[in-house]
């Protein structure tokens, strides 16, 4: 998406990419032109921080399971719901 314009920004847990230190010139260049934040979205300041960005976000991403975002509120629903334009 980048490659294609997009303004990209990553977020990272407190734990980090697990790439990142298991091969950090993988990582770096996988990462070029994109913001990295590190929030914890267990947190209710994590997923303020994460609504803040969503609310000028055209797309969100995931890897995590739609159980795991639901335990932590951020089911589709619930996103949807307070950004209806994702």
């Amino acid at each position: 998406m980048r490659e294609l314009g997009a303004s990209v920004l990553k977020i990272e847990s407190p734990a980090g990419d697990m790439l990142a230190a298991i091969a950090p010139t993988w990582y770096a260049e996988l990462h070029r032109g994109i913001a990295i934040e590190t929030l914890d979205l267990k947190t209710e300041n994590g997923r303020d921080v994460l609504d803040v960005h969503l609310a000028q976000a055209d797309v969100l991403l995931t890897s995590s399971r739609p159980s795991s975002l639901a335990r932590i509120g951020l089911s589709w629903e619930a996103v949807h719901a307070r950004h209806p334009r994702l």
